[in-house]
């Protein structure tokens, strides 16, 4: 969506909501993609519009969801990643081993070419920022099993 929009709506009256300034004080503002989520508001409506349990496995209580992704200058170089988490204590102490389990891996394909990852937390927050390869994240995403989508710059992404 358009910055000035995303921006109006996210700072409301009277500046950000306290979740949402704790959560974005972990990202770099001056990465060139950034973005945010309201995790527990997306899946209240969503469920109420399925009327159905929807299969996500997402702790209740996480309020935002912030991240940003700084590319490369150069093709070879890694992308840096950062997302950060807030809510309420019981929803950051589920989603923490999970954020620690994501690092492990990045850790685990970076073979000590860049900085391992970097996890902070607090009570109501929790953030991790990583440098990755395009290979690297492919390697990341196939060992949490996830599908990706060829990152711009590798062989066989898609042309615009």
């Amino acid at each position: 969506g358009d910055l000035d929009t995303l921006t109006k709506v996210a700072n409301g009256t009277f500046g950000p909501s306290e979740g949402l300034a704790k959560a974005a004080a972990w990202i770099t503002p001056q990465a060139p993609i950034q973005g945010f989520l309201r995790p527990e508001a997306m899946l209240q409506t969503w469920r109420k519009e399925a009327q159905e349990e929807l299969p996500v496995d997402l702790p209740k209580g996480i309020s935002y969801l912030v991240w940003s992704v700084t590319p490369p200058a150069q093709p070879d170089r890694p992308y840096e990643f950062e997302l950060a988490l807030s809510g309420e204590e019981v929803g950051i102490a589920q989603a923490a081993p999970w954020m620690q389990r994501l690092a492990a891996v990045a850790g685990s394909v970076q073979n000590g070419q860049t900085p391992p990852p970097e996890i902070q937390s607090g009570k109501e927050w929790v953030s991790l920022r990583m440098r990755l390869t395009g290979p690297q994240v492919e390697q990341v995403l196939g060992k949490l099993g996830q599908s990706f989508i060829t990152l711009p710059g590798r062989s066989g992404a898609p042309k615009a």
